[in-house]
């Protein structure tokens, strides 16, 4: 348990100490020398209102991951393209309510053509498969950690720092705001895939894979989107009107109690003085590195 840490789900703020030396790992010279990169100004001329992203795990396993994310957007400005980022995957196609669409994809930046004038509300599938990233620094990306898959949305050695997309399309940046409407994540029979939101349900495929459904209604940053496939046994409760969940392995089940048993606690001091807890619930799976 002592080298097991956390990644969160949309939880309480904290800080924690892992195996990796945050303050340390931000020093790298690969970040000083590293010049600003304003990936803000697409935000001014679209709004990423809705996602539903489905993650195929399955070929975790060999590196590889399938991925559909189905964007709701709104022109603010009128626009000719629309540049999105998705690092190390390759895009198979663009599909808009009215057909298909053209698109250009170059290095970490995916370039889609549409003539859109301001006012209107759209509807973009973007499906893409690949080999998964992980962050130069250890820290980011996708990891395939043995029994844990799971990804980590900040790269302590990526410009700019958001890592959302070395999982899926997406603006990545500190200001654009997206409800996750749905992540659905595929997984084997004995695997358990976790996320963002309230699951809602499991469908089984008709091979016995399954799909495990998120939904979320809150808006969030790419950063913030999360996922973890590992054999997970939930331990849950609820307060405040809130689902408390927290998901590790058998072995750990005993250890991970323990060291929750303040979690109630934490939470309420949180709310005294920053005031209502804004998400749909607070929520842990354990990891082999983690600590957002």
């Amino acid at each position: 348990m002592k080298n097991i840490i956390f990644i969160v789900f949309l939880t309480i703020g904290g800080n924690l100490t892992a195996q990796f030396n945050c303050q340390s790992t931000k020093s790298l010279s690969s970040i000083r020398n590293n010049a600003p990169i304003n990936y803000n100004s697409r935000s001014d001329t679209a709004d990423l209102q809705k996602l539903q992203l489905t993650i195929d795990s399955r070929d975790f396993g060999n590196g590889q991951m399938q991925g559909i994310a189905k964007y709701q957007l709104y022109s603010k400005l009128a626009f000719s393209s629309l540049r999105f980022d998705l690092l190390g995957f390759t895009v198979d196609s663009v599909v808009s309510s009215s057909g298909s669409l053209n698109f250009m994809q170059h290095g970490e930046h995916v370039v889609i053509y549409s003539t859109v004038s301001a006012g209107q509300t759209l509807n973009w599938d973007i499906y893409y498969h690949g080999a998964t990233t992980k962050d130069a620094s250890g820290w980011g990306g996708i990891h395939l950690d043995g029994a844990y898959q799971y990804n980590l949305g900040v790269g302590f050695a990526a410009n700019p720092h958001v890592y959302g997309r070395s999982l899926f399309p997406c603006f990545d940046n500190f200001v654009e705001k997206s409800i996750l409407e749905e992540m659905n994540i595929i997984t084997v029979p004995n695997k358990v895939g976790v996320s963002n939101g309230i699951l809602s349900k499991v469908d089984t495929l008709g091979n016995g894979d399954l799909i495990w459904k998120w939904q979320g209604q809150t808006p969030i940053p790419s950063y913030l989107v999360s996922m973890a496939v590992s054999d997970y046994f939930k331990q849950s409760w609820a307060h405040d009107g809130k689902s408390f969940e927290i998901y590790g392995r058998a072995q750990d089940t005993s250890n991970m109690r323990v060291g929750f048993v303040h979690l109630t606690d934490i939470y309420n001091a949180f709310v005294k003085e920053f005031g209502p807890y804004l998400f749909e619930k607070v929520g842990y799976a354990l990891t082999v590195t983690g600590a957002m």
